[in-house]
């Protein structure tokens, strides 16, 4: 099988990421995936690492989900979290 270039064909992944649909399960944990401005290293900075650990913790208390794991890189950032639904769907999160 060979493979030929055909521009219809190609894959447009902002579209597809647009297309796909989204459920939200009670009690089921959610993998969330972030990136800094243009991904910037922003988050080799101490004090602004400290600074976003400090905005999580207040957004897990007023949007009401539980944080069971987090990695922070220097570029983006790792969140597997359990939104209390339905008052609190990942949208809101």
């Amino acid at each position: 099988m060979q493979w030929v270039y055909h521009p219809d064909s190609m894959f447009d992944s902002k579209t597809h990421r647009k297309r796909l649909k989204r459920f939200e399960i009670a009690n089921q944990p959610r993998f969330l995936t972030f990136s800094c401005y243009k991904r910037l290293p922003l988050l080799n900075n101490d004090q602004i690492k400290a600074l976003f650990l400090t905005h999580l913790q207040r957004a897990r208390e007023s949007s009401n989900f539980r944080l069971y794991a987090w990695v922070i890189m220097p570029e983006h950032v790792h969140l597997i979290i359990v939104p209390y639904l339905p008052e609190h769907p990942l949208r809101k999160v």
